[in-house]
């Protein structure tokens, strides 16, 4: 009987310019590739947790995010001894002759089939309270715990650790701040236990890992059935970021863990659409703020120099170049809330 590896996973990197996901062709389907019709079932067994210690140290741990310009807080009181739990909680397999193909897919399952209940039946209760007083639909209440998950600070200490194990949901929470696998790991727990269909992509040549939400498949990240979510970073589902920190460009064909089957996320391809408009308004920004730069620099010209000569002509010349500035600034205003992702209404001045 041999033991397997400690898996340490952490992200290189998690801020990041946004980028649309393409839908390749797949190099190899998933291993375990998402039922259309599947009921809200995991695709693989939960393990029993161990006992849990006495709860000592309490220390209570206060969240707060913004979802839809309103802001949002809970406190969850968590305790020294069960995070000490958690951290020496194993992240080995077992097996017997070669390491199994799908080792990195056992163990991360191991991580989130703990039948986990300190900490989160706080979080659960809450969110779940708001999702009925808010009156979310699933996809809004998707975005709603995601947020809360994008929202909490990246770990760039524990990047920094050689020896950093992957981390537990708990452990997360504890901290409040995690790598890019921690992230993903809690949002994976919570979206699961409200039902939803998740999966993880594992990025290898990378060393980064994202969320996968059930979706569509037509609308799905590399045609696996789920949409890509990125937890560092606020960016839509369906939207990964073009480059991580450091310049690293996700182009590597990701290794798909699926984990439940369930409820789907609809918004995928609308999210598409209205990132595609904005990286659109985005790559237009600098040739409208130069135009924008020349126009009001020729205006000026013109406004001193019809000062001095108090030329009629002068200051015909004046009003027409001040016209033509409030056009282009108009322009510019159009397309700078566009890369924002915001809709701007011209005010008519012409």
């Amino acid at each position: 009987m041999k033991w397997g590896t400690l898996l340490l996973l952490f992200c290189i990197a998690c801020t990041q310019t946004p980028q649309l996901i393409a839908q390749p062709e797949p190099v190899s389907q998933p291993a375990h590739p998402p039922a259309q019709d599947a009921q809200k079932t995991p695709l693989l067994p939960a393990l029993q947790a161990p006992p849990l210690p006495q709860k000592t140290g309490l220390d209570s741990k206060a969240f707060t995010w913004k979802f839809k310009k309103e802001t949002y807080s809970v406190t969850l009181p968590l305790y020294t001894s069960i995070n000490q739990h958690y951290q020496n909680q194993p992240r080995v397999i077992t097996y017997r002759g070669a390491l199994p193909s799908n080792w990195q897919e056992q163990i991360y399952v191991t991580v989130l089939s703990l039948n986990e209940t300190e900490g989160f039946n706080e979080l659960i209760t809450y969110l779940n309270k708001t999702k009925q007083e808010k009156k979310f639909s699933n996809d809004d209440f998707a975005d709603f715990v995601i947020t809360f998950v994008q929202t909490l600070p990246y770990d760039y200490a524990g990047l920094e650790n050689p020896n950093r194990q992957v981390r537990y949901p708990y452990q997360t929470l504890f901290d409040q701040t995690g790598v890019c696998s921690d992230k993903t790991l809690l949002a994976a727990k919570i979206l699961a236990r409200f039902g939803y269909g998740v999966a993880l992509f594992l990025f290898d040549d990378e060393n980064h890992m994202s969320l996968g939400l059930q979706c569509p498949k037509i609308d799905s990240s590399y045609l696996s059935g789920y949409c890509y979510v990125e937890t560092t970073a606020a960016e839509a589902t369906g939207v990964a970021p073009q480059l991580l920190s450091g310049n690293i460009s996700l182009a590597s064909q990701p290794l798909v863990i699926p984990i439940t089957n369930g409820t789907a996320y609809t918004r995928a391809a609308d999210n598409l659409r209205k990132e595609v408009a904005r990286r659109g308004f985005c790559a237009d920004l600098p040739d409208a703020t130069e135009n924008l730069t020349i126009s009001e620099t020729r205006m000026k010209e013109l406004e001193t120099r019809a000062a001095a000569s108090r030329d009629p002509k002068d200051y015909a010349e004046y009003r027409d170049a001040y016209t033509a500035y409030r056009r282009t600034y108009e322009d510019y205003k159009v397309v700078h809330a566009g890369c924002k992702g915001i809709e701007y209404a011209p005010s008519g001045f012409y």
